[in-house]
């Protein structure tokens, strides 16, 4: 909730006593006139205080309110967040039908992370502001930080069917909940955007919902083309494709997968993962040309291996097998014994034996062979 915070600050930086009907008169109006004056001079809301702070000794229980309001903007503004909380809740008492009031003690309380209290104070708000759907989505947000997401999803269920064009930061919350904690939701959140796709077909942020939803609820298909949709509308967004090669792959296509993933060792992989070994050779060669790479140069000998072209094999893997790579020489010594030539394949399972993953299948190759070779020399 980064963000929200920050834009939470930053309507409090922008929230200003405003001297609307009924002003305050006399020395209450100068104390707010010399503040504004002191903050339009140097910016500095510590000395802009000190006028409100003076009147309000002075005058105790009979200062107007918006004094109360006046300073809490600059003691938050000048970072005394605890007081600005205080003089936010006796400016609700002192007017309790100014919204300014109850959403700056509703933002200062979320900031303090006194969610019950933000709660209120948006709620009462809203109550003087109920198409305000901006009150009502900072609601539903200190309700789900104050772990009541059943509340927080029911709030925000409200406010995007009576409000289905309002903010989407309030749909991105609610489809949130419905992933993690209120799964009951899901459907009606897939209907939403669905509807506002109609009417916004390239909103990244719609598609990136619709994909995760449909996934959430078992449907691949669907998943798979928002996640197309996705690739195409942001195709320098690795993560997009990738996630489409993992869906496709749960559709058991492999293929289709291995056409979409961003990276050269996934696109092996997929291949691999189909059985087809020329393709993946190809690949690995195209690859290798761009830039050495040991993973693809030892997916290159296993699919050569598995192609029966074992003399390409055992060369293409001969600079792993010169850095005592254990499965790359293991390998090599397969090849060699498929082309008929014991002593090379002792040699490399000799340069495997001290791995510590393939070791164990080197050395028991390695012993066969050496027991067979007498026989092989009569």
């Amino acid at each position: 909730m980064r963000r929200l915070l920050l834009c939470l600050c930053l309507l409090m930086l922008l929230a200003t006593p405003a001297l609307a009907e009924a002003p305050p008169t006399g020395a209450d109006r100068a104390a707010l006139v010399r503040s504004q004056q002191l903050l339009a001079q140097n910016g500095d809301p510590v000395a802009a205080r000190a006028p409100l702070e003076a009147r309000l000794r002075e005058a105790g229980a009979t200062a107007h309110g918006l004094l109360w309001l006046a300073l809490g903007n600059l003691q938050y503004q000048s970072g005394a967040v605890e007081a600005a909380l205080a003089s936010f809740r006796t400016a609700t008492r002192r007017l309790p039908q100014r919204l300014d009031a109850w959403r700056n003690l509703g933002l200062v309380a979320y900031d303090l992370h006194r969610y019950p209290e933000a709660v209120q104070a948006f709620a009462a708000a809203s109550e003087l502001a109920p198409d305000n759907g901006e009150l009502r989505y900072l609601g539903a947000a200190a309700r789900y930080q104050g772990g009541d997401a059943a509340g927080a999803a029911a709030a925000l269920r409200r406010l995007c069917t009576a409000q289905p064009d309002g903010d989407l930061e309030w749909l991105e919350l609610w489809a949130s909940l419905a992933l993690t904690q209120v799964p009951d939701d899901r459907a009606a959140v897939r209907q939403q955007v669905a509807a506002r796709l109609q009417a916004q077909p390239d909103a990244v942020r719609l598609w990136d919902l619709r994909w995760r939803l449909a996934l959430a609820a078992g449907d691949g298909p669907e998943a798979a083309a928002s996640l197309a949709v996705l690739a195409r509308l942001r195709p320098d967004h690795a993560a997009d494709r990738r996630r489409l090669a993992q869906v496709y792959a749960g559709l058991d296509l492999p293929l289709a997968a291995a056409r979409q993933a961003p990276a050269a060792g996934e696109r092996l992989g997929w291949l691999a993962a189909a059985g087809r070994w020329d393709e993946v050779a190809t690949a690995a060669r195209e690859s290798l040309g761009l830039k050495e790479d040991a993973a693809v140069r030892l997916t290159l000998g296993r699919a050569l291996y598995r192609l029966g072209r074992y003399a390409e094999a055992r060369q293409a893997l001969q600079p792993l097998v010169a850095d005592s790579q254990g499965e790359a020489a293991l390998l090599s010594g397969r090849c060699s014994l498929a082309l008929d030539q014991p002593e090379r394949a002792l040699a490399d399972f000799d340069r495997a034996v001290g791995d510590p993953r393939y070791g164990a299948s080197a050395r028991a190759l390695s012993r066969a062979l050496r027991e067979l070779l007498p026989a092989a020399g009569n």
